[in-house]
């Protein structure tokens, strides 16, 4: 069903715009919200430091219940891990965005028109450019989608236990797009996202989350494929 939609909202961009429009939306999608990613992947290593893992929840259960609030999965070693990790990667991937920045700048001012019907060359440099004066925003923002990522992880685990899923239990969509849709809604004052990135990502998100919890489960760094 998702690679259906997603196929279906290629050929619906690239038939109402254009297919470099379709490249855009494709490419700064994940370029700007890749500290979410990041940060949520990074919590997945909590428990291969040599630390004590301490639950968010203290063992406590929610109002005299037998459940537990969060469980011991959920962690401040996770969620400190997902914010240092997310910045910190973050900061090394900036050295990729003047070059993508002139190379689509350059590319896209080859066809006539641009190339582009819903975005302008304008629109790409807001996304991109972090030199000069934008330095400084490019950090808020990057250090907002670090923390609001495991926060709505964190948010989303606490929904599934309150509807009776259990610890390590798969919930197909909150699972997947808590801590991406609650970073683009903490960050969205600032960082105003157009309404077509956000769908891309609502469907994108769970086939890669779903492809690389996959991988990661058998790589030996998750005990479970979801």
């Amino acid at each position: 069903m998702l690679g259906s939609l997603f196929i279906g909202y290629f050929v619906i961009i690239t038939f109402v715009y254009t297919i470099f429009d379709w490249l855009i939306i494709l490419g700064l999608t994940y370029l700007c919200l890749l500290p979410a990613f990041i940060s949520n992947a990074s919590m997945t290593f909590a428990g291969k430091f040599p630390f004590k893992l301490i639950p968010i929840d203290g063992g406590r259960m929610w109002r005299g219940s037998d459940e537990r609030i969060f469980g011991d999965n959920k962690t401040w070693n996770g969620i400190f891990i997902g914010i240092i990790f997310g910045f910190g990667i973050s900061m090394i991937t900036i050295l990729i965005y003047p070059p993508v920045a002139d190379f689509a700048v350059f590319q896209f001012s080859t066809f006539p028109g641009g190339g582009l019907k819903l975005f302008s060359l304008e629109d790409i440099l807001y996304f991109m450019e972090i030199r000069g004066d934008n330095f400084g925003f490019f950090l808020i923002r990057t250090l907002i989608m670090c923390t609001a990522a495991p926060i709505g992880d964190l948010i989303g685990s606490f929904g599934k236990r309150r509807f009776g899923k259990g610890e390590g239990s798969q919930v197909l969509m909150v699972d997947q797009l808590d801590f991406i849709l609650f970073s683009i809604l903490i960050v969205y004052p600032i960082f105003p996202l157009h309404i077509l990135f956000i769908i891309f990502v609502s469907i994108s998100t769970p086939l890669v989350a779903i492809f690389g919890n996959v991988v990661a489960y058998y790589g030996g760094v998750k005990d479970v494929p979801w």
